[in-house]
């Protein structure tokens, strides 16, 4: 079993600091939608808005699946 300071890390608090904004960005753009189609706005703000929420995506699931690749790459 890992003790306190064994699993409070530099690596473990920059993991949690990065999850946390990754939540924001996530929270912002259903909020930004929401408010986009409250006030009729333009289509190229739509544009924008799914370029931020596909490069959330990527930062979420992108870094899992490098992950899992080299996990089951090594020899």
């Amino acid at each position: 079993m890992l003790s306190f300071k064994e699993f409070w890390t530099k690596k473990t608090l920059v993991g949690l600091g990065l999850g946390q904004f990754l939540s924001l960005l996530i929270t912002s753009t259903g909020f930004s939608s929401s408010e986009l189609g409250i006030r009729g706005a333009k289509w190229y703000y739509y544009v924008v808005l799914a370029l931020v929420d596909v490069e959330a995506n990527f930062l979420a699931l992108g870094h899992v699946w490098l992950l899992f690749l080299q996990k089951n790459t090594r020899p």
